[in-house]
């Protein structure tokens, strides 16, 4: 799955308008790509063990095969001058945490 942050979408958004050579252009941002299993593991790992019901991405029917898509991002880096945030992992559990601090993200009662 493509996974890119929010931030970058949005400075993208900015640079599109602001970039003469940026004009009638597309871009493709993608930070990287992950499998369910590789997203599930690190949430697994911080959640988890607090009660989060996340699975720990282990199930080898769920993982991938082969390795995942690498994406041409040069032309967004480089017209746009974005820079992706180098490990994926911390942009993600920022995210949750920002979620769960906000009240979005919510613990569902344990139904027996």
């Amino acid at each position: 799955m493509p996974c890119v942050e929010v931030e970058t979408v949005a400075e993208a958004h900015l640079q599109c308008i602001k970039v003469a050579e940026a004009k009638n252009q597309r871009y493709l941002l993608v930070n990287c790509s992950k499998y369910f299993n590789e997203i599930a593991m690190p949430l697994h790992a911080e959640y988890g063990t607090k009660g989060w019901p996340v699975k720990d991405g282990l199930n080898p029917s769920e993982e991938g095969k082969g390795p995942a898509k690498i994406w041409q991002r040069t032309k967004s880096e480089t017209v746009l001058g974005l820079k992706y945030a180098p490990d994926y992992n911390s942009v993600m559990l920022e995210m949750v945490a920002e979620m769960i601090d906000v009240g979005h993200l919510k613990i569902a009662p344990k139904t027996e």
